[in-house]
């Protein structure tokens, strides 16, 4: 009988603490404005750096004498490769022709200019090289560049890589700022026609780290190059947790129903840590009377909102036009 007691005790205590490790649709509403509340603080501190202001003038002028606005892609005119040898001075931003025009020599490119809340400016590209892959005349293979703002460097550059089969092989990418250090790795591997890619990025912003992203990627090869077969995606982001499983083997891109193929043959959820109770499910699902595609929380109850409407500061992010 103590046996009995015992058993419909545990029981009980595993279903309610079952029920638990998952909010309701208003926690989870809650817990989704949390995110989307640490993710705006977040992206208007960034605003504020001087290396966004900076990099929009940088990247938007064509005449800069780097590889991101030559190589940018402009329907209707032909790619543009960059020459770092060529490309070797001093520069300084023409506010009147608008534009920048070469003032020098010098080993590295080096860029003067004024900026709207952060003063005047240094850009220096020290080194740069590129190799040739199969999908585009070059990709970058090292590269190291800083930048000064008032005499004061806020950013440092560190970007190498390597090139097997006409393809990137390995990546390792940094950037630290003055409160920030930004940190993305590239593996990719090949046996025979199959093979795995295992990507990881970091941000630690005012020594917290606020976002920790793993994603390990079973590959498939064909002459075109690699295709994703499976991916597994693990994203902390600030106090939670983003998780996905998506079987791209089974997923039929050219079915009259994509999205049911998606949902079928994909898992992503979300949590709020520490505690690892569920938000909600991620899934696909369509807009605007069926015409286009979007993200949609699914609550416990079933319920579905699209995932912007309570996260819009990932819209912002997609948004973002440098």
């Amino acid at each position: 009988m103590n046996m009995i007691k015992y058993i419909s005790l545990l029981l009980i205590i595993f279903s309610l603490t079952g029920c638990s490790r998952s909010f309701n649709e208003q926690e989870a509403i809650r817990s989704l404005k949390v995110l989307n509340s640490d993710l705006t603080q977040f992206l208007m501190k960034s605003e504020e750096l001087p290396e966004i202001e900076a990099f929009k003038i940088l990247w938007s002028d064509s005449t800069a004498p780097l590889p991101f606005p030559n190589e940018k892609f402009i329907f209707n005119q032909p790619y543009r490769s960059y020459d770092f040898q060529k490309s070797k001075g001093e520069y300084r931003q023409d506010s009147i022709h608008q534009k920048f025009i070469r003032v020098g020599d010098n080993e590295s490119v080096v860029i003067d200019l004024s900026t709207s809340h952060h003063g005047e400016c240094r850009f220096e590209l020290v080194s740069f090289e590129t190799k040739e892959i199969s999908s585009r005349p070059s990709f970058p293979v090292r590269a190291e560049a800083i930048l000064f703002a008032d005499f004061r460097r806020v950013l440092s550059i560190h970007h190498e890589a390597e090139i097997d089969d006409g393809l990137p092989l390995f990546i390792h990418s940094s950037l630290e700022g003055t409160n920030y250090i930004v940190d993305f790795t590239f593996d990719r591997t090949r046996n025979g026609n199959q093979g795995t890619i295992n990507t990881k990025s970091s941000i630690i912003f005012e020594e917290q780290k606020i976002v920790d992203l793993e994603i390990d990627s079973e590959i498939g090869y064909s002459t075109m190059g690699y295709y994703f077969e499976k991916i597994n995606f693990r994203m902390i982001m600030f106090h939670h947790l983003i998780t996905a499983k998506i079987d791209y083997n089974h997923i039929n891109p050219t079915s009259s129903d994509y999205i049911a193929s998606f949902n079928q043959n994909s898992k992503i959820e979300i949590f709020e840590r520490p505690y690892g109770k569920k938000v909600g499910n991620i899934r696909l699902g369509t807009t605007n009377n069926g015409e286009l595609s979007d993200y949609f929380i699914e609550f416990r109850n079933g319920d579905t909102a699209l995932l912007s409407e309570y996260i819009p500061g990932l819209q912002k992010i997609l948004d973002i036009k440098l």
